[in-house]
């Protein structure tokens, strides 16, 4: 299972690659590209010191993120990712918003590591 949680000013964000209710909390099915994103985690030895930079795509067709963009913007917003399939404990990664590469009907966005 993949998670992505963004931390606005406004209140947190919380989306799934499908619509969840995961320990009491809604996750709202919208991440386009979790293959991607899960192949992150399944590397053994990870990138050693350099910190990652994770492309992630969300779904807007229904333009809900827009009154989020309006209000707080994504730009320097935490991002935590959560990943859990197969293990005994969650997997996590946390990073910061450095760049929208694009924000239509999809919105794309770059998220570079922190904390490594």
């Amino acid at each position: 299972m993949l998670r992505v949680q963004i931390d606005f000013p406004s209140g947190v964000q919380r989306f799934a690659t499908e619509d969840l209710d995961y320990d009491g909390q809604f996750w709202d099915g919208r991440i386009i590209n979790g293959f991607d994103l899960k192949r992150i985690f399944s590397y053994s030895d990870k990138t050693g010191n350099r910190a990652r930079s994770i492309s992630i795509q969300l779904d807007n067709n229904d333009s809900f993120l827009n009154t989020t963009q309006v209000n707080d913007g994504l730009l320097n917003q935490l991002v935590t990712l959560y990943y859990d399939e197969g293990d005994t404990t969650t997997k996590t990664l946390k990073g910061k918003v450095q760049k929208v590469d694009g924000f239509g009907l999809k919105v794309n966005f770059t998220v570079n590591e922190v904390g490594y």
